[in-house]
């Protein structure tokens, strides 16, 4: 599927940075130190930070990273793994002569380019190894990096802090901690990290993690690449060296784990364009409009996304179980078996009515559309499946007794559809309405939803005149925009008019 990405982080306001060091610029070497943030295990680091140095400043009159075996500055047993100072230089027990050191400054522009520099450093430490990726924009928009990777960081906590020389740092204080202060934006939700571990909370079925490369992004799904240059090494220090600040997470894949068999292109569009690209619909080629939820599917560790979805449980809103799919041992369904789990059974205090889960959408384009969703309800009491005025049905669990092993086997083979309608209002309810009797059990679970739109019929686009002057674009019978059409069945557009056509 496409998909559109974009960095978005919550900054504090810049009056309420933290400054390290002295504003004249006199900091002697190591004399002011930032509190030290430790990992146990392992974890990430971020810092964010401005680098002001003094007027005669030489390259090394900068910031300066401090990696440590996590014992508090000047008490006995205090070591330090890496010493790695702005101009690309190093030093440490565990520093390897530069081997891995790398990055793309200009020397001759270097100490310009530093004054009120906006450096962003991410430091991912997975077993004994930890991945640095600096990341450097200078006040005229110029980007640098720096990179290193280190062995042997063996002690169970790993410390961090940042000193500074004839120089001073102003630090944002939120972005300095364990927690990634950077997340991803997908089409179906954000790149989230939980207990040390990163996700999508919606449209895939395993964790996501992801690298710029130019205009695209090259996706690590599970085990599995996804990326649009089959032919670049991914594992050589240039690769590393090319991760961005929010994709340091990559570092830790290992070579077995990159199959050229696993090997497919995913597009980066904007949202817009995504839109856009729906207006090649018919009901015969119906594009994707799974973007246009959060948390269409239900993940692994995906508590966060549950949010979502409103949960009304007697009357009051109430949480969402998420059985963990490991439970039951099953690998063979292809999609990850967590799923949102609602229970509100006669012998827990249920109150006659209807329970209900609930997603309002809008900014949808008028017309028809398509829903595929897994839902699996027990038989003792009704569900109703509601997309705006139209109702689906569940699959319903033929025993009486539905419990989370039979509903992820009922999830897994079963999979239903429905059709409705948006207005031009743009707007979307789903609903799952579940009939309460106090007398009986009451469960229902549901894992998934995806959107196809239909096109709109109403709008006549098949006699809208071509707009000769109107650019051509093209899409494959997915609905992804296609740069270069080779041999192949082709949705084209000019301006309104969408129409199949074949390429040889």
């Amino acid at each position: 599927y496409p998909c559109a990405f974009e960095v978005t982080a919550d900054t504090p306001s810049i009056d309420k940075w933290e400054v390290l060091g002295k504003e004249d610029n006199t900091t002697p070497f190591f004399d002011a130190r930032s509190k030290a943030i430790d990992v146990t295990g392992d974890g990430s680091v971020h810092y964010e930070f401005y680098n002001y140095h003094c007027e005669e400043a030489k390259n090394w009159d900068n910031w300066i990273l401090v990696i440590t075996n996590g014992i508090p500055f000047g008490e006995e047993g205090y070591s330090e793994y890496l010493v790695l100072r702005a101009d690309a230089y190093g030093w440490g027990t565990a520093y390897n002569d530069g081997k891995t050191l790398k990055s793309d400054f200009n020397w001759d522009t270097f100490v310009a380019e530093m004054e009120g520099a906006l450096v962003n450093i991410d430091i991912t430490r997975k077993g004994a190894d930890v991945a640095i990726y600096v990341k450097v924009k200078a006040v005229d928009g110029t980007e640098r990096y720096e990179s290193i990777t280190l062995e042997g960081v063996s002690s169970e906590v790993m410390g961090t802090f940042l000193t500074c020389e004839n120089s001073h740092l102003l630090i944002n204080p939120d972005a300095n901690s364990t927690d990634v202060a950077y997340q991803l934006k997908s089409r179906y939700g954000y790149i989230k990290p939980e207990n040390g571990e990163y996700y999508m909370d919606g449209g895939s079925s395993v964790p996501v993690y992801l690298e710029e490369a130019g205009e695209y992004y090259n996706i690590k799904v599970g085990g599995a690449y996804l990326t649009i240059n089959e032919e670049k090494d991914y594992l050589t220090d240039e690769w590393l060296a090319s991760l961005n600040m929010c994709e340091t997470i990559l570092y830790t894949v290992k070579q077995s784990e990159a199959t050229d068999g696993d090997k497919s292109a995913w597009e980066i569009i904007s949202r817009e364009d995504m839109i856009k690209a729906l207006e090649a619909a018919t009901p015969e080629n119906p594009v994707e409009a799974s973007f246009f939820l959060k948390a269409g599917q239900i993940e692994v560790n995906a508590n966060n996304n549950i949010s979502s979805w409103t949960y009304i449980k007697n009357g009051e809103p109430a949480e969402i179980v998420l059985p963990d799919g490991g439970w039951f041992g099953h690998g063979e369904w292809s999609n990850k078996t967590t799923y949102a789990w609602c229970q509100n059974d006669g012998a827990d205090g249920a109150v006659a009515g209807t329970d209900v889960v609930s997603q309002d959408v809008e900014g949808m384009p008028a017309g028809n559309y398509k829903a595929e969703y897994r839902v699996v309800n027990q038989n003792n009491t009704p569900l109703v499946i509601k997309f705006n005025d139209a109702e689906g049905k569940p699959y319903e669990y033929e025993e009486s007794d539905l419990w989370y092993a039979s509903a992820q086997d009922s999830m897994a083979h079963n999979v239903e559809t429905a059709e409705f309608t948006v207005g031009e209002d743009g707007k979307l309810s789903i609903k799952m309405e579940k009939t309460i009797d106090p007398e009986q059990q009451n469960r229902f679970a549901f894992k998934s939803f995806a959107l196809y739109y239909l096109g709109d019929e109403s709008t006549g686009v098949a006699n809208i005149a071509v707009d000769e002057n109107a650019p051509v674009e093209y899409y494959n019978m997915q609905g992804i925009r296609v740069a270069n059409p080779t041999n192949g069945l082709y949705i084209k557009r000019q301006g309104k008019t969408a129409t199949k056509v074949i390429v040889k």
